[in-house]
């Protein structure tokens, strides 16, 4: 019955690379646009009702992080079509080099949006990077918690308190921290933060 604020970066990634070969041609496939409705009906079956968020704008700090790994990602692109144009990779091979080209492009978030609406499912697309977004729905969007991409502690700094790491689609489980109840003024395991404000933690993070 709980409320989820959903990073969905991390599964987008993993859709690309379904048949990415027609990702890379077109910008979306039926597989890729089928493992995300997969994603998000997991939540729903368990009884959560799932807010997604989605990256926006680029963050211009890292505008040329970002434009030399989407060099590299070109580059990359036109190795698996010649591969395929001239035979020299097929099967596993050849989808492992189009893997390497493919990238999240709006069609694919077009069509996940599109089946979201349809669905009732709601979602955001944050301003840039989703991580400030993910935080700001715990009050404005009475989310109750966080479902995490990775292990990025950038949640924790930003104010996440109730953050789900970890999810597997398989069984539902994850690793639920909530920062003020479970971590500061605790042990855990072999760290002491019986003295920690979050003020102090905030301070090491950055």
């Amino acid at each position: 019955g709980r409320r989820l604020a959903v990073d969905v970066s991390g599964w987008l990634h993993k859709a690309k690379l379904r048949d990415a070969a027609e990702v890379v041609s077109t910008g979306v496939s039926d597989k890729a646009v089928s493992y995300m409705i997969q994603m998000v009906e997991g939540l729903l079956g368990l009884g959560a009702t799932p807010v997604l968020v989605f990256d926006g704008a680029s963050y211009p700090p890292k505008q040329a992080t970002q434009d030399s790994r989407r060099e590299k990602v070109e580059e990359n692109r036109r190795a698996a079509e010649a591969a395929a144009a001239d035979g020299t990779a097929s099967g596993r091979a050849l989808n492992g080099l189009f893997a390497k080209a493919a990238l999240v492009q709006e069609p694919l978030l077009r069509a996940v949006m599109n089946w979201a609406i349809e669905r009732e499912v709601e979602f955001v697309v944050a301003p840039m990077e989703a991580d400030q977004q993910l935080v700001s729905v715990l009050d404005y969007a009475r989310v109750d918690s966080i479902l995490a991409a990775s292990q990025d502690s950038d949640l924790a700094a930003y104010g996440g308190t109730s953050v789900a790491y970890d999810y597997s689609e398989k069984d539902g489980s994850c690793m639920h921290v909530c920062l003020l109840e479970d971590v500061l003024g605790k042990v855990v395991g072999e760290f002491d933060f019986t003295q920690w404000t979050y003020d102090r933690f905030l301070t090491m993070c950055i």
